[in-house]
């Protein structure tokens, strides 16, 4: 990915609702255009909104290994 700029936000909205899943969301983009963009459920019930934006952050850096 030599000469281009490659943005990445990964967020989670914590651990709410009875089933304590929280939403992870990835926002990727290369040189201002968006090439990927994912929300989905967490498979994991968390304990705490921190341990849900580590495994936002975790998925987040697969699918940048993915995309190089």
């Amino acid at each position: 990915m030599r000469g281009h700029k490659l943005l990445r936000h990964t967020d989670a909205d914590g651990s709410v609702g009875e089933d304590r899943r929280a939403v992870s969301d990835h926002t990727f983009l290369i040189n201002g255009g968006a090439v990927l963009w994912s929300l989905k459920k967490q498979e994991i019930a968390l304990l705490s909104t921190t341990e849900s934006e580590y495994v936002a952050a975790v998925h987040g850096a697969k699918e940048v290994l993915w995309l190089m």
